[in-house]
């Protein structure tokens, strides 16, 4: 075949039987379709020749063009096979393979790289064609990660549901039970199979014609705890302490029960009670909550929503309205947008992260999720149930990471990664705008003294004292850093040359009245040399060469321009005017 793996034809060109369509045009949409399948799809004949492939085949097995072209099925099934965990169990399957008779899902297969992928077999019978096979291979990797996930978590609350000492019981919206642990069975004196489909009612002593409403009301208000008399398969009555939850999937209830007849097990049942109440609950910062729409009343199961927020259920009604007022303003329209978008039908599931206020006043970063669990026949939403979760801890050290990335460990300034991305930024805006912006090199003088004399305790207290002082200088707009072990660098938006001269000069006498304190020892003076370099706004200035502004030529326009500040003495400020003829700032006065 061509290298087009589903030219020629072949079992995927057959043309249509409707005179009324292209045959040519019909083939070639089948073709397109073919090698535009996502997943890698395989046609072989029935004695295992290859007869077609697609580009998502050849991906996911790395052939090479050579080997393509050579189009030798062993050879493609040995390379196929030593990618897999067990390459002798494919190899073996082949005459299975090419035997079947009917579409189905073949095996599943693991490679050596970790990924999974499924195979899929269907009987290709075309007009006029040899019978052939299609295999679909599909990556599978990530939904086999999923479900061994999925199976291990399932597995440690089938245990936490089967060996818990207290009795579990889950029950429909109808008032029916629906599962029970073992220990609900002991209990209750029932099997598993008797007990399952009982009505709750029915096991309740005295009898009580209000059951159903009892039950209604226990549903809308999300939660009931208090003592309850029961009657056993055998006919006799225990007395147990229960807390149930309502609603803690869609349609399902859950109550725990523990036996109070002696006090001890009481006291020990209810630890365990706590326990799975608060495996229910996930903890303090998780809540549970239920909207109605057609009312506009948002409540949470267990009533830790206001006292998460340090408010009383006076101060704050159960509605979503009154929550709503409490977000924070920056925050407000992406809640509203993501909200309406779920309810809409847009997105499987309402997602939002926000602020919300205290009572105290600070704010409280909330992650919200939900879904809307009960539609009107036209599909309108009427109830939203989800969680909301405090991630407050999350995002402050989310912030704390972000600044430790951006900030000069020893002086608090930026870091020089952070101070070029952010100097890039406002040269970009200047060549927008026209405007001018001037760029400062500083390096202290004599640095490696202090280090000799002082030790790196005494340089670096220095270089905080240097950093401090040129902050305070340092304009509202103004982007400062340290690039290297002494040097420091300050981008100064909208000024000019005349403007960054004055400001260094400025920053050096500062500087030089401001000794550095460095321990226990007397105040340590210091100085600092100045570059300056400039972009006018206009397409001239120092290193541009007539194009915008650009900081690595800025930078080596204001190098230049220090180093002839430290040729020159030291302790001055030095303009760049060009390559060959640097001006200095007036120098200092002379000490008397």
């Amino acid at each position: 075949m061509s290298d087009n793996p589903t030219s020629g034809n072949g079992p995927l060109a057959h043309p249509s039987a409707d005179p009324l369509v292209d045959p040519s045009a019909d083939a070639a949409m089948v073709r397109a379709s073919f090698d535009s399948a996502p997943d890698g799809l395989l046609v072989l004949s029935r004695d295992g020749r290859i007869l077609a492939y697609n580009t998502a085949y050849r991906t996911l097995w790395n052939f090479s063009d050579a080997m393509l072209a050579r189009r030798d099925a062993v050879e493609w099934r040995r390379h196929t096979a030593s990618m897999l965990q067990d390459p002798q169990a494919f190899l073996l399957g082949m005459e299975a393979l090419l035997g079947t008779a009917q579409s189905r899902v073949f095996d599943t297969l693991a490679l050596r790289d970790g990924r999974v992928f499924e195979r899929q077999v269907a009987p290709l019978e075309a007009p006029g064609a040899a019978p052939a096979l299609v295999v679909r291979w599909r990556d599978i990797t990530e939904r086999h990660r999923a479900q061994q996930a999925l199976a291990r978590s399932q597995a440690r609350l089938t245990a936490i549901f089967e060996h818990a000492l207290n009795a579990i019981l889950l029950a429909s919206d109808d008032g029916r039970y629906l599962d029970a642990n073992p220990a609900a069975c002991s209990l209750l004196g029932y099997t598993h199979d008797q007990l399952v489909g009982r009505v709750v009612a029915d096991l309740v002593l005295p009898d009580r014609e209000d059951a159903p409403r009892s039950w209604a009301r226990f549903r809308q208000n999300g939660s009931a705890s208090g003592r309850v008399r029961l009657r056993r398969g055998d006919g006799g009555v225990v007395e147990a302490q229960y807390n149930a939850v309502a609603s803690v999937l869609p349609g399902v209830h859950l109550s725990v029960l523990s036996d109070v007849t002696e006090e001890l097990r009481h006291q020990q049942r209810q630890q365990e009670l706590t326990a799975l109440m608060d495996l229910a609950m996930m903890d303090a910062d998780l809540v549970f909550w239920d909207a109605d729409l057609r009312s506009g009343r948002m409540s949470s199961v267990n009533g830790h929503w206001h006292a998460m927020l340090g408010y009383s259920r006076d101060e704050v009604p159960d509605t979503l309205d009154a929550w709503d007022a409490l977000i924070h303003p920056d925050d407000g329209t992406a809640r509203i947008l993501a909200w309406e978008a779920h309810l809409l039908g847009s997105t499987s599931t309402f997602e939002s992260e926000f602020r919300i206020r205290h009572k105290a006043g600070h704010w409280v970063w909330m992650q919200a999720r939900g879904r809307v669990v009960e539609r009107a026949p036209d599909g309108e939403p009427l109830r939203v149930a989800g969680l909301r979760m405090n991630i407050t801890h999350r995002k402050l050290t989310e912030a704390r990471l972000e600044g430790l990335a951006h900030t000069d460990a020893l002086t608090g300034v930026l870091n020089r990664r952070r101070f070029t991305d952010l100097a890039a930024d406002e040269l970009s805006r200047a060549a927008r705008h026209a405007t001018p912006v001037a760029l400062l090199m500083m390096d202290l003088d004599h640095f490696k003294s202090v280090n000799d004399r002082l030790g790196h305790a005494g340089g670096d207290a220095v270089l905080r004292s240097f950093a401090s002082a040129a902050e305070s200088v340092m304009r509202q707009g103004d982007v400062f850093g340290r690039v290297g072990g002494e040097e420091f660098a300050a981008l100064l938006p909208q000024t000019t040359l005349e403007g960054a001269v004055v400001l260094a000069e400025r920053l050096r006498q500062r500087i030089a009245d401001q000794p550095a304190q460095v321990g226990g020892l007397a105040p340590l003076a210091f100085t600092v040399s100045i570059g300056v370099a400039a972009w006018s706004g206009t397409g001239t200035g120092s290193g541009t060469d007539g194009n915008p502004p650009d900081i690595d030529r800025l930078m080596v326009a204001a190098d230049r321009a220090l180093y002839a500040a430290k040729a020159q003495g030291r302790d001055r400020v030095v303009r760049d005017v060009g390559a060959d003829t640097p001006a200095t700032a007036p120098p200092p006065p002379s000490p008397p």
